[in-house]
């Protein structure tokens, strides 16, 4: 195991040097940023937020505005498009932990029932609660299936089949 000054050193996170997390931190500008030029030359790369989208779909009006009024290319702005478009082709959003219809409502009307995934965002939040809300909130059935199932299942690769034995005289299943 190497160091945490090797590791910020080397760029590889526990000795894997496949891993680097100098190109992974959701933080830096010069990587994941939508004003870099990041997702221009790789415009397949996905980023999936949690917590419907750390309250970033709701300011995408903002920052665009804010881009136009100071000139597009002031301070560093090296993308091609609006902050808006990039959110909406590159990134995915999660109701991991914000289990409010207001607010999934106000991602659905801002991005779409498309790119919102259902999440529970456990041990931080219970499980029941996040289901029992989803179970209720005021959406259609299309878009329930839709974010609660359908979503995840072309983005999401299927984990090889797990089989099942049981165990105990009570007959239950474990992975």
């Amino acid at each position: 195991m190497i160091g945490r000054a090797e590791q910020t050193r080397t760029g590889c996170a526990l000795g894997h040097p496949w891993l680097d997390v100098r190109r992974l931190r959701a933080d830096s500008p010069e990587s994941t940023s939508p004003h870099s030029s990041t997702f221009d030359a790789h415009p397949g790369v996905r980023i999936v937020l949690g917590h419907l989208g750390e309250n970033l779909p709701y300011g995408l009006w903002r920052l665009d505005n804010h881009n136009a009024w100071h000139g597009r290319r002031a301070s560093g702005y090296r993308a091609k498009r609006d902050v808006a478009d990039y959110f909406l082709a590159n990134f995915l959003i999660t109701t991991s932990g914000n289990f409010t219809t207001r607010t999934l409502l106000s991602a659905i009307m801002t991005i779409g029932s498309d790119r919102i995934l259902f999440s529970t965002d456990w041990p931080f939040e219970n499980v029941d609660h996040a289901a029992t809300w989803f179970d209720s909130a005021a959406i259609s059935e299309t878009d329930r299936r839709k974010i609660g199932r359908d979503n995840a299942r072309p983005r999401i690769p299927p984990r090889h089949v797990i089989r099942r034995k049981a165990v105990g005289s009570a007959g239950r299943f474990l992975r």
